[in-house]
């Protein structure tokens, strides 16, 4: 239910995160929202909810959002053999921001390097989920190093190393979230990523996949040791 002196709910959602062959990931489902929006097709997520805010007066109105939402929710990616962690999140339809406020009190423009609205949210303590022996036991084992060597892999020096990526570019796939990227090694001694897949949940070599795949950001390397 609604804060009786704030603003109407946007939404409910559950943040997971998850541990799965030595990596980490969070995920964010929205699982109950206020009106009729439809998630995307090919993301899954609820579009913004309409803000209220009149960002000359620094008001809103509770015309959007619902004053109460309840979901009975079942996490549809459960792997009872990883261990994990959940907690709810509730946001609030956007109001106006406190730098909006004192700007329109003030009588001055308001600050236009700062969001001027935001989304007040609670949320709730973490369920902490750890798998039983036995599940773990049945758990899919990922592939090592030594399953990779008995298939007759061995490893690059230097020279073949930087004959085999400088001035190229290559596509890459990630195993556990099946994420793809293509991966540019200039010959200056930067590598620039970019996000070919669908989500982007794992941290990596390359710095922040999400933010620096779409972004196309450079990041140093170099060649040495054989890595």
């Amino acid at each position: 239910m609604k804060d009786p002196t704030s603003g109407n709910l946007d939404r409910i959602q559950i943040i997971k995160g998850w541990t799965q062959n030595g990596q980490s990931f969070e995920k964010i489902f929205d699982v109950a929202w206020a009106g009729d929006r439809k998630p995307a097709k090919w993301t899954g997520w609820v579009p913004a909810i309409k803000s209220t805010v009149d960002l000359e007066k620094a008001t809103y109105t509770n015309d959007e959002g619902s004053p109460e939402l309840k979901m009975a929710w079942t996490d549809p990616e459960f792997n009872p053999s990883l261990h994990a962690f959940y907690y709810a999140r509730v946001l609030e339809i956007p109001t106006p921001r406190w730098t909006l406020i004192q700007a329109v009190k003030a009588g001055v423009p308001p600050p236009d390097m700062v969001p001027l609205t935001g989304q007040e949210r609670a949320w709730s303590s973490q369920i902490w989920y750890t798998p039983t022996v036995e599940a773990r036991k049945n758990a899919p084992a990922g592939m090592t190093v030594a399953d990779v060597k008995s298939k007759g892999a061995s490893q690059l020096g230097d020279a073949q190393l930087k004959a085999l990526i400088v001035g190229k570019a290559f596509w890459v796939r990630n195993n556990v979230t099946d994420d793809t990227f293509s991966v540019s090694y200039t010959a200056d001694g930067d590598s620039i990523l970019w996000h070919i897949g669908k989500y982007t949940i794992l941290p990596s070599y390359v710095g922040n996949p999400m933010l620096n795949g779409y972004q196309g950001a450079t990041t140093p390397y170099k060649i040495e040791g054989g890595n």
